[in-house]
C-alpha cells in the first residue's frame, strides 16, 4: 500500500461564502477563515472579501498569499502521490455554480500484479460547515461528491 498523508488541519468555514478563505487558511497553517479574510481587507479595504470567490477571484487571491497554480490534468492514484510530494498540500476549487473550494492532503492506494493501481483513496479537507470534514474518501467517492477524482478542471489547482 502507497499512502501519501500529509500535515494539513482542518478549519471551517465561518459562512456559507467562505470555502476559499478556510481553504487557503488550511493551506497556510491558519487556525480560521476570517484572518484570511480580514487580512485581504487590511490590504483592499475597497474589496468585497466576504461572499465566495470566482476562479479567477480565488486565483488572485491565492496569489496574494505566495500560492502558485498547478497546471491541471486528469489524474490517477500516482499522479496525485506525484503532485502531494512535489507541491504539498493542493487547494481545489471544484467546478461547478458554486465554484467549492476544498484541500486534497493525501491520497492511498495499492497495486496488483500487474502494477494496475486498485484501492485507491484521497484525504479530502471540506470546509463546508455542515457535513464537511477530514475525509478519506475513494476516488469514485471523491468524484461523485467534488469530481476530483479523474476529472479535468481549469486551472484551480494550487499549491504552497
Amino acid at each position: 500500500m502507497t499512502t501519501v498523508n500529509l500535515s494539513v488541519s482542518l478549519v471551517t468555514q465561518t459562512t456559507d461564502w467562505n470555502c476559499w478563505a478556510a481553504s487557503l487558511a488550511m493551506m497556510l497553517g491558519r487556525s480560521t477563515d476570517t484572518e484570511i479574510v480580514d487580512e485581504l481587507k487590511a490590504r483592499y479595504p475597497d474589496g468585497t472579501w466576504d461572499d465566495g470567490a470566482s476562479p479567477v477571484e480565488l486565483g488572485w487571491a491565492a496569489g496574494q498569499f505566495g500560492l502558485s497554480q498547478v497546471a491541471p490534468v486528469c489524474q490517477g492514484a500516482d499522479g496525485w502521490e506525484e503532485w502531494l510530494n512535489s507541491y504539498g498540500p493542493l487547494l481545489i476549487q471544484v467546478p461547478g455554480n458554486s465554484h467549492h473550494s476544498v484541500v486534497v492532503g493525501g491520497v492511498e492506494y495499492a497495486r496488483d500484479d500487474e502494477g494496475v493501481c486498485m484501492e485507491e483513496k484521497l484525504r479530502v479537507l471540506d470546509p463546508w460547515h455542515s457535513g464537511g470534514g477530514d475525509k478519506w474518501l475513494t476516488f469514485e467517492e471523491a468524484n461523485a461528491d467534488y469530481e476530483l477524482g479523474g476529472s479535468t478542471w481549469p486551472n484551480n489547482v494550487y499549491s504552497r
